[in-house]
């Protein structure tokens, strides 16, 4: 009985932690770079580091959000 609830103890305790260990980045020469400095020059977005890459796919999808609400 105890063996059996440490099997479900263990698999719930590494369960989560497999499950975020993984984080998407894009590419450093996709070329959404490029179009996030243009972005960033016109004003359109703000607080924009172009020198902080490869940037996560979150972080991507948030400014591209920002720039479809403008």
């Amino acid at each position: 009985m105890i063996k059996k609830n440490r099997k479900y103890i263990l698999l719930f305790t590494l369960l989560p932690t497999i499950m975020f260990a993984q984080v998407g980045y894009v590419p450093v020469e996709d070329e959404i770079y490029n179009y996030l400095i243009r972005m960033n020059t016109l004003g359109i977005i703000e607080n924009y580091n172009e020198f902080e890459i490869p940037k996560t796919r979150k972080d991507i999808s948030s400014y591209l959000i920002k720039i479809y609400k403008k």
